[in-house]
């Protein structure tokens, strides 16, 4: 297996455009970025803004008195 490090600054636009020695081999490679804990803060930030606009999104659910639900309206 053949590895090579390489630092980069990641641009707002997020494309790293990379530039492998001749010596890496040729062929199907696995990519791996690691990003700083300040990165892995704003990601997760934008997660949670995602969550709580898709629960906005979640129409209420409907309330059914108790007393309404039956045994026989669980094979329907």
């Amino acid at each position: 297996m053949f590895a090579h490090r390489l630092k980069v600054l990641i641009p707002e636009s997020h494309e790293v455009l990379l530039r492998l020695p001749s010596d890496v081999p040729t062929g199907e490679a696995e990519v791996i970025v690691l990003a700083g804990a300040e990165a892995r803060e704003t990601a997760d930030r934008s997660v949670e803004e995602w969550l709580d606009a898709l629960v906005q999104d979640v129409p209420p659910s409907p309330v059914i008195p108790l007393g309404a639900l039956r045994r026989e309206h669980l094979y329907e």
